[in-house]
């Protein structure tokens, strides 16, 4: 099923990236070719990683869209037991790793995408909070992908209208990218649609 997604979706496969001595590309070759080359920038896209070994143990920078900075600290290559079921050591392999809270993570090109995929959301969730903060409508509570405000009955329909163009308004630094709401009317807050 993996491999039948992959296949299918090209552009995700080369996003992610790969590094190897022929070829580096996607995230995964940026952030490899800035640990490989310290304090010069890589870009990719729209994000840029440099890597800065004189801060915290090693920290590999991603400069966002939005100019706001993912780090991993402390980020270096390890020799790393590999465990089967049982958790016995069956081999060792290098894995990137970086610190986290009080322990040690593996990091891949899939983390690298994840991240870069929701720190951008949220980039764009914190400017529409604010940018809601200067109206009327009133904002009860969000997620990490939702908005709630508090409407009266009679001005449902407005400020649905309202709250669509603001949540799909953009930023300077958001041109081209693919921003779409869905509003839906309740009277109370639900995961499940009203009927």
């Amino acid at each position: 099923m993996v491999d039948q997604w992959r296949a299918a979706n090209p552009w995700c496969v080369r996003f992610w990236g790969r590094h190897t001595e022929d070829e580096s590309y996607g995230l995964w070759g940026a952030a490899n070719r800035a640990l490989e080359q310290p304090e010069t920038k890589q870009t990719v896209g729209r994000l840029t990683y440099i890597y800065m070994p004189q801060i915290l143990y090693g920290t590999l920078y991603c400069q966002l869209p939005s100019g706001r900075c993912l780090a991993y600290r402390g980020i270096k290559y390890e020799m790393v037991d590999e465990l089967d079921d049982d958790d016995k050591v069956i081999g060792r392999s290098s894995q990137l790793r970086f610190s986290k809270g009080y322990g040690r993570s593996k990091i891949w090109h899939g983390t690298l995408c994840e991240n870069v995929v929701q720190a951008t959301a949220a980039d764009i969730l914190r400017g529409t909070l604010a940018r809601l903060e200067k109206t009327d409508l009133n904002v009860r509570l969000h997620s990490h992908d939702e908005c709630l405000i508090d409407v009266p009955e009679d001005q449902v329909e407005s400020a649905k209208s309202m709250l669509r163009g603001i949540m799909r308004e953009g930023f300077d630094w958001s041109e081209g990218l693919p921003l779409m709401s869905e509003e839906t009317i309740q009277p109370y807050y639900s995961k499940f649609e009203s009927k």
